[in-house]
């Protein structure tokens, strides 16, 4: 060290000398920074070093220090974070599901109590007749005389009318006791074991959190596969308690019925049930001309798991139907099913056998699956089987003079907006009539709309221009449809331009030429918040939580909440659609659909795909986990259903739809589809158990 950096001794007689020593004698109690007097006058049996060795000395240890906590502590509390923001989510929903259910008891108890109480009526009604017919006193009679509410003859001929005691009345009261009885049982049990593991897995966390998670997880499919080693030989029990659902060997069934014909009319040798040791599987060959018939015992069954079959069905002309029936498991959700399917009439072809590159990909059934399989072929008690009708409710025919139709939206359950080329058509599903049409000057990329009520519908219209234009339905009652725009904004440049509503905030989120997400408040069109990516996307959706953009190489997820974002590396043909569905997400590709499920720690593992060729179209039913897919199978044109929880297919149309959608109102689903040669199909989707 320079002297110039030592302070001189103020010390009288030090003649100023340099204080280049320090004191580290513990004991000392005098002066710590020395010149050379005051180390022989008052620190001679001190501990002393010299400053600059001292200062090495330190600096050497502190270093060291700084080395072994060199942590990215930062990181480090990111999970604690997510982990916190799930505990957080998670407790709110099952405090309110379990509000729900206590109202929806206390609601069925009221009702009890209002039957007592009516109930006790009628016995107090019969108290009294008996009390003045043992003693006829003045007393008694009025009291009965209390119970007529009209003393002048009825149509009955009875001089007097009685009090009546009407209210709801429940029929067959001792199976309801003996079946409320094994629910609360089920529920009992169901929840037991539901603490039992959440206790077990809060005691597992707490080890995890309290050691900063020094041990690395199991990886889920060890979890899996451990979990289903000791529960092999249980099957769950199914309840249902308002919102808590415990499936229980059910067997799963799409039915789609055509023609108003209730799906419960479906002749017995219909619908495919596998007794005994034997079964009949009806193929259908690529060409759809040739069908095999072959019987198989129940090993030769098992073996066969992954694929779909359908039972013989007869033809009706009143009748159109097709069943899907397979036994649901863990393990086989999680593997893919080769859709084989039989062309029960005209109108529903089999989409033939899946390619060879296909079949490549398929793992042989697991042991588990193969004994599931064979104890679900002995068992011939079926509890119940949740029914999909699809009924036709509209067809109309459009004249778009050689133009498709891009997109399609319900407004609301009695109207439909077809985007075509640089206009937007409005139709009355009622009258199957156009009641609006608007040329916006540019090419309609995207459309979304928001239902403030039934008069007062927003659409927004995403411009080749990069324009975003806000029409507004202004239209009184009894009076014609119209449509004023409210808005014009600039949201990006000239191309391909996706948007979405995020109706919570009040946000609009864009994307497109310039290859940036962008958050826009819909009050002023102000952009809040943005990221910017390497390619342009070519599929975009929205959630409660992330922003997903799709394109030719990756899968961009934005959890714009917290700001994380995650890159995965798709490596196959571009993405052309994307949805979610609480914690999966479904990705379409032009030749394939691939379902991801979100785990806890916010990573993205891959369930199950299935190849469809050439996908044209796509949309999701999220009720019931089916998604519609417009497909070319082998030269053949078709709208499949796609159950991605099941992995089973059925053929809805042999048509190539343009584009299709869905609406829920109130109880009423409606599937929509718009085919090539500009026609429109409106179904009515309907839920029911056999």
């Amino acid at each position: 060290m320079n002297q110039k950096n030592y302070q001189n001794c103020n010390i009288k007689g030090h003649d100023d000398e340099f204080l280049n020593m320090i004191c580290i004698d513990e004991k000392c109690k005098k002066n710590q920074l020395l010149c050379c007097y005051c180390v022989e006058e008052d620190h001679n049996k001190c501990q002393k070093l010299p400053i600059s060795k001292f200062l090495k000395q330190f600096k050497q240890q502190h270093q060291s220090q700084m080395n072994d906590q060199e942590q990215n502590y930062e990181s480090l509390e990111v999970p604690y974070n997510i982990i916190q923001s799930i505990i957080e989510k998670a407790q709110k929903k099952i405090i309110v599901t379990f509000f729900k259910q206590i109202d929806a008891i206390k609601n069925a108890k009221s009702t009890i109590q209002q039957l007592l109480k009516e109930q006790k009526s009628i016995k107090d009604q019969k108290q009294k007749l008996q009390e003045f017919e043992s003693n006829m006193t003045q007393e008694n009679c009025s009291s009965l005389l209390a119970e007529i509410v009209d003393f002048k003859p009825n149509s009955d001929r009875f001089s007097f009318t009685l009090k009546k005691i009407q209210g709801q009345k429940i029929d067959q009261i001792q199976d309801r006791i003996l079946h409320g009885s094994k629910y609360s049982q089920q529920y009992e049990d169901f929840m037991k074991r539901f603490l039992e593991d959440f206790e077990k897995q809060h005691q597992d966390m707490e080890k995890n959190f309290q050691n900063f998670f020094l041990k690395a997880p199991q990886e889920l499919q060890d979890l899996e596969q451990n979990n289903n080693n000791v529960k092999q030989s249980n099957m769950q029990s199914e309840i249902q308690i308002n919102q808590i659902q415990v499936q229980d060997r059910q067997q799963n069934t799409i039915g789609i019925n055509r023609n108003n014909t209730n799906i419960n009319n479906i002749e017995n040798n219909q619908s495919p049930k596998i007794k005994g040791k034997q079964t009949q599987n009806n193929f259908i060959s690529p060409n759809n001309k040739q069908i095999q018939n072959s019987q198989m015992s129940s090993a030769q069954i098992s073996n066969l798991t992954k694929q779909q079959s359908f039972s013989n069905s007869k033809q009706n002309n009143n009748q159109q139907s097709i069943e899907i029936n397979q036994q649901s498991t863990p393990q086989f959700q999680q593997q893919l099913q080769q859709p084989i399917q039989q062309n029960t009439s005209k109108q529903f072809s089999s989409i033939g056998t899946l390619p060879n590159s296909h079949k490549e990909q398929l793992n042989p059934p697991s042991p588990n699956l193969q004994l599931l399989n064979v104890e679900f072929q002995n068992d011939n008690q079926i509890e119940s089987e949740q029914l999909i009708d699809i009924t036709q409710e509209r067809s109309f025919q459009i004249e778009s003079n050689g133009k498709k139709f891009t997109k399609i939206l319900f407004l609301n359950n009695s109207m439909l907006v077809g985007c075509c080329g640089s206009e937007f058509l409005i139709f009355d599903l009622k009258t199957c009539k156009q009641l609006f049409q608007q040329t916006v000057g540019a090419y309609i990329t995207d459309a979304v709309n928001i239902n403030s009520n039934d008069l007062n519908e927003i659409l927004y219209l995403a411009m080749n221009n990069g324009k975003v234009l806000v029409y507004k339905r202004e239209q009184q009652m009894n009076q014609s449809l119209n449509f004023i725009q409210q808005k014009e904004q600039i949201v990006d440049t000239s191309g391909n331009l996706l948007i979405q509503i995020n109706k919570k905030d009040n946000q609009l989120i864009s994307f497109g030429e310039d290859k940036i997400i962008k958050i826009w408040q819909l009050n002023d069109f102000k952009e809040v918040k943005r990221w910017e990516l390497n390619e342009a996307g070519t599929a975009l959706h929205l959630d409660s939580e992330y922003i997903y953009v799709g394109g030719l190489k990756y899968l961009y997820i934005w959890n714009f909440t917290n700001q994380l974002k995650k890159i995965i590396k798709i490596q196959q043909t571009k993405i052309i659609y994307i949805n979610t569905h609480l914690n999966k997400l479904v990705v379409g590709f032009q030749d394939k659909i691939k379902v991801f499920e979100r785990t806890s720690n916010g990573d993205y593992q891959q369930k199950n795909e299935q190849i469809f060729e050439s996908i044209s179209s796509m949309n999701i039913l999220k009720k019931w986990s089916i998604i519609i897919v417009s497909n070319t199978y082998q030269q053949q044109q078709q709208v499949c259903l796609y159950n991605y929880e099941l992995c089973s297919l059925a053929t809805l149309e042999e048509q190539i739809a343009t584009c299709c959608t869905d609406g829920e109102f109130d109880n009423l689903n409606l599937l929509g589809f718009v085919y090539e040669n500009g026609q429109f199909v409106v179904y009515r989707i309907q839920q029911s158990q056999r």
